[in-house]
């Protein structure tokens, strides 16, 4: 298992339209990170290389991966990021 934080479109929409829920789990069979949304970042102030919550309204909320996890470092976005074949949203956090 491994926390980290991801940004959602506000309301929890994903890159693909779709809503997601806070404590539903949502698995793939394998890892990747090009359309299935399974990718988040390790550090905070990582996921904003993927959403500008200043230009935007964005959420970003504490999840939890499992299953197959794997770590690398996103050159385009210049970002340390996650996958894991399964996630689960903890919370939405606050701009607090």
């Amino acid at each position: 298992m491994i926390r980290g934080y991801k940004t959602y479109k506000k309301g929890l929409i994903n890159k693909n339209g779709e809503q997601s829920k806070i404590g539903q789990v949502y698995s793939i069979k394998n890892i990747t990170c090009e359309k299935s949304n399974f990718c988040f970042c390790p550090r905070l102030e990582d996921v904003l290389a993927y959403h500008n919550g200043l230009e935007e309204e964005i959420d970003v909320a504490l999840v939890e991966g499992t299953g197959q996890i794997e770590q690398f470092f996103d050159e385009y976005y210049d970002a340390n990021t996650i996958l894991a074949t399964e996630f689960r949203i903890l919370k939405v956090l606050t701009r607090e």
